[in-house]
């Protein structure tokens, strides 16, 4: 029989504290300044400016692109819950409805230009969701970017990124009925040197804060701090290959004080960490119609505090595409990570992972994206399992989605997707079946 913990009804208190924004603006303002200088400052691209300018842009050969969408989605189970359990009694009646009819409005611009070796971009998207029932989840996001890709000379080379993200926290494992804002803020800078052709050495510097905007959350925020260095080699038959090596640390500026369904520990925690990782990627297309990527190597994480959920094994993620056509392409894919992407909770969850992905043309303005996964989750650095001597949450997922995509005229486009989710866990509150049935209508100006 499986363990079934009731949520704590505390989770529904009024948002008292918010940090979000904090940070936000300075980091917009710095990936802004990125790509500015590097546009306006460059010598060479002064130089090239007399001659004519390369555009660089996802969407269109322009260098500056504006574009706006407006979707609407049905979710039939908005929170994520497992069948029996309401809404309200999942938030202390915060939220009213288990679905919900979500509209979401965006904005935003791409610039990129290429001026001799250099190449810069910039982009900035702004959303605002409204969910029709469950209106105190009702907000704004963002998400701000810069690059610059530099070379000097026929031996350097490397490139800057910078990244700021606001976004509602998934309802994946948090069942609140409070509004937490999640502000991601990225920097990495990477340079190398060739010694020959096709050999070189390449290192980087990389840091990443998260932070939450409700008080109750504020033991999840963190800081990442990374370097990275080792060799590539870029042979002539177009293969990119790299063997490196990682180190980071991950610090928690706040202690962690409640577990995953909102109860208290019985101590609080502090989850700081430090990971190694050795490993190899490579990139190659043994033929014209297939194309192989693959990151695999060693990943060892270890805990100042509970040691016993220190992580030691190979991680990898492996890419196979297959182009059959102009109008067919299909990915085999299957990963083993340590990660945090959709959960607060844990500080890593081992995720192993198969799926496949396919896109088919369905004519000159019409294309169909199909997706399927299933994988295993287990939430070994997740502290609360280890405190309360329990066995540790192990669940299985899988996904099944179909995206149809309808060029209406130049530069609009309708979208249609289909798509369900569900996952089986040991622990019976961590169940649940969703579908989300969704149509965007985008425009590029």
């Amino acid at each position: 029989m499986r363990p079934s913990f009731a949520p704590c009804p505390c989770l529904a208190i009024p948002n008292s504290r918010s940090r979000a924004g904090r940070h936000g603006a300075s980091v917009a303002a710095g990936a802004l300044v990125l790509a500015l200088l590097a546009v306006l400052g460059s010598p060479q691209a002064r130089a090239q400016g007399a001659q004519g300018i390369v555009a660089q842009s996802i969407f269109a050969q322009d260098v500056l692109v504006f574009s706006a969408s407006q979707a609407f989605r049905y979710e039939s189970n908005l929170l994520r819950l497992p069948s029996g359990l309401s809404a309200a009694a999942a938030t202390g009646g915060a939220a009213t409805s288990r679905s919900d009819l979500v509209s979401t409005t965006t904005i935003g611009a791409r610039f990129a230009r290429e001026f001799s070796l250099q190449h810069v971009r910039a982009d900035a998207t702004v959303y605002r969701t409204r969910f029709r029932d469950n209106e105190v989840f009702d907000g704004t996001g963002y998400s701000l970017g810069g690059g610059w890709e530099w070379a000097y000379g026929r031996q350097w080379y490397g490139n800057a990124t910078l990244r700021a993200d606001r976004a509602l926290a998934s309802f994946s494992d948090i069942r609140s009925g409070e509004r937490n804002e999640v502000d991601t803020e990225f920097l990495r800078l990477q340079a190398g040197y060739r010694f020959t052709p096709s050999w070189s050495a390449i290192g980087a510097v990389d840091v990443l804060r998260r932070d939450n905007s409700a008080a109750r959350f504020e033991g999840f925020d963190v800081r990442i701090a990374g370097v990275e260095g080792g060799a590539r080699w870029e042979p002539r038959s177009g293969a990119d290959w790299r063997f490196l090596w990682r180190h980071s640390e991950g610090s928690y500026p706040n202690r962690q004080v409640f577990d995953a369904l909102g109860n208290p520990l019985p101590v609080t925690i502090d989850n700081g960490y430090s990971e190694d990782r050795l490993f190899t990627r490579l990139g190659l297309e043994p033929s014209d119609k297939t194309r192989v990527q693959a990151d695999i190597g060693y990943t060892s994480r270890r805990f100042e505090n509970l040691s016993q959920r220190d992580f030691g094994g190979i991680t990898f993620g492996i890419d196979y595409t297959w182009r059959g056509s102009d109008l067919f392409q299909a990915t085999a894919y299957a990963r083993r990570d340590i990660g945090g992407a959709e959960t607060l909770t844990a500080t890593y969850v081992d995720t192993r992972l198969v799926g496949t992905s396919a896109r088919v043309l369905l004519g000159g303005r019409t294309s169909l994206n199909l997706q399927a996964e299933y994988g295993r989750q287990d939430y070994a650095g997740d502290p609360g399992f280890v405190l309360l001597s329990g066995p540790t949450r192990d669940d299985r997922i899988g996904l099944l989605a179909a995206t149809i995509r309808y060029e209406v005229a130049r530069r609009i486009w309708l979208s249609f997707v289909a798509r369900y989710e569900r996952r089986d866990s040991n622990y019976a509150a961590f169940d649940f079946g969703a579908r989300t049935l969704g149509v965007t209508a985008e425009m590029l100006l």
